[in-house]
C-alpha cells in the first residue's frame, strides 16, 4: 500500500544546480527550468550592469514574462510605454507583446524573470556562454553576437521584429 507521502513525493522534481550564464553582457542565473518545475515555470535571476540596455525589442510567441526587480532601478518598455520599476516591484509582459529593458543607473540592477509555461531555459542553455561566476567581466557583444542571437531566438518563441531582422 502506498502512503500519502510516498505518493507525493513520486512527483516531486529532485533538488537541482542552479546554472549561470554570459547573455548578451549580463550575468543571468537559471534557477529554475521546464524539467524541474514540471513544466510550469522559467525563472532566471538576472544582473544588469550600470547604463546597459537588455536585449533588442522582442516578443515570446510561446510564453508570459514577469518583471521582479530586486535592487537597483530597470526601466522596462512595454509595447510604446517605457515604464521604471524600484526594488519590491514587478511587471508582467503578455506574450506577443514587443518589449525591452534597460538600467538607467549607476548601479547594477538585480531582477528575477519568470517565463511561463516553462522551457525557455533552453534559450539561456544554448545561446548564453557558460560563466562560473559574474566577477570577470562578460564577453563582448558583438556584431557576431547579434547574427547568432538573431538565428537562434526564433527557435525558442523569441521574435525580434524589424529593424533587426
Amino acid at each position: 500500500m502506498t502512503t500519502a507521502s510516498q505518493a507525493s513525493s513520486d512527483h516531486v522534481p529532485p533538488v537541482w544546480e542552479v546554472e549561470r550564464f554570459w547573455v548578451l553582457g549580463q550575468g543571468v542565473t537559471l534557477l529554475a527550468d521546464h524539467d524541474n518545475t514540471t513544466g510550469s515555470l522559467t525563472l532566471i535571476e538576472a544582473i544588469t550592469p550600470p547604463y546597459a540596455d537588455g536585449p533588442p525589442p522582442h516578443y515570446h510567441n510561446n510564453c508570459d514574462e514577469t518583471f521582479h526587480l530586486l535592487e537597483g532601478r530597470l526601466e522596462l518598455m512595454r509595447g510604446d510605454e517605457w515604464r521604471t520599476l524600484q526594488p519590491g516591484q514587478a511587471a508582467s509582459v503578455p506574450r506577443n507583446v514587443v518589449h525591452t529593458f534597460r538600467n538607467p543607473s549607476s548601479t547594477p540592477a538585480r531582477f528575477l524573470s519568470a517565463y511561463t509555461p516553462g522551457g525557455f531555459g533552453r534559450f539561456f542553455r544554448d545561446f548564453g556562454a557558460p560563466a562560473d561566476d559574474f566577477a570577470t567581466p562578460p564577453p563582448n557583444v558583438d556584431a557576431r553576437t547579434i547574427e547568432r542571437l538573431l538565428a537562434t531566438s526564433a527557435n525558442y518563441g523569441m521574435i525580434i521584429p524589424s529593424p533587426y531582422t
